[in-house]
């Protein structure tokens, strides 16, 4: 079973049309209880708005401490734009506001002369990814914030996608059963369904 986490805030319509697309079958999961009561065998987090007002909506439908266990038990996880950055310790864009802290690190804002938030499709560079063979592709992001892809040094977590937005930006990590992504591959046409497949396919569940 495949459940889509339903916030209150995040892009869910997108995502289950696009599973529905792909002839994935998946539930929406409205809060921690059900999430824990179903078990499922993959959670798929999308991700839109703030860091801190995801942050405190996870919180309080009770989905924080659960995510956090199904991780730690080895259930496959996608967490897609603030779905990655929540996956960190803190971001610049809610200092107060602590996220799930499954990686070390701060999440940064975009400090570049080019428009803020980004809001474009931008090429991603791929290396070594369990995920992908391409060696890169094209993908839409929305975003101010971001996971700083130079200098990162880190036994956390594989950087397996970068972007260049002036700064070297996190564009996709993996961690075993971790895939979390910068870019909303949802909207990203056929190479965003590739990846969305790819992960269905790796959790045997396509």
């Amino acid at each position: 079973m495949i459940c889509v986490i339903d916030y209150g805030i995040g892009n869910l319509g997108s995502v289950k049309k696009a599973l529905d697309y792909l002839g994935v079958k998946s539930i929406v999961c409205k809060d921690g209880k059900e999430l824990s009561s179903i078990a499922p065998d993959s959670i798929i987090l999308p991700g839109v708005g703030a860091f801190g007002a995801t942050m405190q909506a996870l919180n309080l439908r009770g989905f924080d401490v659960v995510i956090k266990e199904a991780i730690n038990g080895g259930v496959n996880f996608l967490g897609i734009c603030v779905g990655l950055q929540i996956l960190f310790e803190t971001s610049e864009e809610s200092p107060l506001d602590k996220g799930l802290a499954i990686f070390k690190g701060t999440i940064k804002k975009l400090d570049v002369s080019l428009r803020v938030p980004q809001m474009q499709w931008n090429l991603v560079n791929f290396t070594d990814s369990a995920y992908l063979d391409s060696t890169s592709n094209w993908y839409y992001f929305v975003h101010s914030y971001y996971l700083p892809a130079e200098p990162l040094k880190t036994s956390d977590f594989k950087l397996t996608g970068v972007t260049n937005y002036e700064v070297l930006v996190g564009a996709m990590i993996e961690r075993d059963n971790i895939l979390a992504v910068q870019f909303h591959p949802e909207k990203s046409g056929k190479a965003g369904l590739a990846l969305l497949e790819s992960f269905v396919k790796k959790t045997k569940r396509l």
